[in-house]
């Protein structure tokens, strides 16, 4: 049996209990960012990204799979809609001065290449974290991309449009610490 995820069609995703995280409680991230020892500063992070939120709950792998061709207009709404939340909350807290940067967390690869093709990450997905970068790099400070899996189909685009400042997670097992380095 496949799970369908969260959104099967448009009548899902309009009684879907969207959140806008406006009214979040944003005590915690005060409280951290406030009582931080000297000379310690911090990375904000929205939990997971949008690909990693449609892949695993809103939509499921599968029915993304059938999704990115039947249904591209609601995965764009789904994409459009869980980004602008995730860019609300970044913005309500970005400009504490002790946050050094945003943490974006999205695993969109697996050993041998990225889960679907760069072409739909690049178009879906890429402009979420290259609005994130920019809300950083506008408050000089940096944008941190953790992706597991292998991202090298994606790399240039990641450092030339998306402009992260730097990618957590390397894997020995995709590509020997010397090519790497290289």
């Amino acid at each position: 049996m496949t799970w369908s995820g969260w959104i099967e069609n448009w009548k899902d995703f309009e009684e879907y209990g969207w959140s806008d995280h406006l009214d979040a409680d944003y005590e915690s991230i005060e409280y951290v960012h406030d009582h931080l020892p000297d000379g310690m500063g911090m990375f904000l992070s929205s939990h997971l990204g949008p690909f990693a939120l449609v892949s695993n709950f809103f939509f499921g792998i599968e029915n993304l799979s059938f999704f990115m061709v039947d249904e591209p207009e609601l995965v764009r709404a789904v994409f459009d809609r869980i980004s602008g939340i995730k860019l609300r909350f970044m913005e309500q807290v970005i400009a504490l001065p002790r946050v050094l940067g945003i943490w974006g967390h999205d695993d969109m690869g697996h050993k041998t290449a990225t889960i679907v093709p760069p072409g739909f990450l690049r178009e879906f997905n890429l402009p979420h974290h290259k609005k994130m970068a920019k809300l950083a790099h506008a408050h000089d400070k940096l944008h941190v991309l953790h992706s597991c899996g292998n991202m090298y189909s994606l790399m240039d685009d990641l450092i030339d449009d998306v402009g992260i400042d730097a990618k957590h997670s390397y894997e020995e097992a995709i590509l020997p610490v010397v090519d790497a380095h290289r």
